[in-house]
């Protein structure tokens, strides 16, 4: 079981609402954008609607960017993470062997994952 600490508690309650947040607002651009008026015989855009669905563009793209260079910033560290929770827990069970060896119920191995779950890296 993993041990959160109440500032790991408060990010995590933040990040799911911001998830969701982001989820709901762009839910509501796409119904937006499905209201927006394609030029057709009932409608003729004007400079003014061009120069607005430019700036819409804009943030859109500008949106996207962003998205895309946080995960691509990201992959890397969830990789690097679980390679050394993976070394972590080889670790950990070599020593819990060795002290299964020596007749230790509780030793240096249960410390150490005890205090491994407590990090923001076991979390």
């Amino acid at each position: 079981m993993t041990t959160k600490t109440a500032s790991l508690k408060q990010a995590e309650a933040r990040y799911t609402a911001n998830y969701m947040g982001a989820c709901a607002v762009a839910e509501s651009i796409t119904e937006k954008l499905d209201q927006i008026l394609a030029p057709s015989d009932d409608f003729t855009p004007d400079w003014g609607d061009v120069g607005s669905l430019s700036q819409i563009l804009r943030l859109l793209e500008e949106t996207e960017e962003f998205m895309v260079s946080y995960l691509q910033a990201e992959a890397p560290l969830k990789a690097r993470k679980a390679e050394i929770m993976s070394e972590v827990n080889r670790t950990i069970e070599a020593l819990r062997n060795a002290d299964l060896e020596a007749g230790v119920e509780e030793g240096f191995a249960e410390a150490t994952s005890r205090f491994i779950r407590q990090t923001p890296l076991g979390a």
